[in-house]
């Protein structure tokens, strides 16, 4: 896995955006797309296993590197906000949860309520031996249950803190 993990940020790290002469042929914008898809997918799925690695500023680097790929990836979205709360910066994640919502609102897609959202994102980033005992992207562990109240960790308006 660890061959896997870095040959991921190598290939992460050699993105520099679409290629301008392709991107502004029509004939080349399925390609550029795939690329770019793939881009956001290894960087996401690099920065879940730095996640689960305990690398939270990694983690975010490479949410940060999939967002610039694609900023409406709800996945990428999902990375850089649990890797603020991993790096127990509750600050930066209420802002990346705001980033996120604007995000949605751009495209027109109606969003959860926070606490909702927040929800989804414990879920999928707890890590293995935390409150429920998951891993990114697998199932919650034995005993998982929902998170006491993430909108009360960020200090959300109208949360009752467990």
């Amino acid at each position: 896995p660890s061959a896997a993990l870095e040959s991921m940020l190598r290939a992460v790290d050699l993105w520099r955006g679409d290629p301008a002469e392709m991107a502004a042929e029509e004939w080349a914008l399925p390609a550029v797309e795939e690329r770019r898809q793939r881009v956001v997918g290894l960087a996401v799925r690099a920065g879940e296993l730095l996640l689960a690695s305990g690398e939270p500023d990694e983690a975010r680097r490479m949410g940060g590197a999939a967002l610039g790929a694609d900023p409406w990836s709800e996945r990428a979205h999902g990375l850089v906000v649990a890797a603020h709360l991993a790096a127990d910066d509750k600050g930066s994640a209420r802002r990346a949860l705001g980033r996120y919502r604007a995000a949605l609102a751009d495209l027109g897609v109606p969003h959860d309520d926070t606490e909702t959202t927040l929800r989804k994102i414990v879920r999928r980033f707890d890590p293995p031996g935390g409150p429920g005992g998951g891993s990114p992207g697998g199932p919650p562990g034995p005993g998982a249950g929902p998170p006491a109240s993430p909108g009360a960790s960020l200090g959300q308006p109208g949360v009752a803190r467990a």
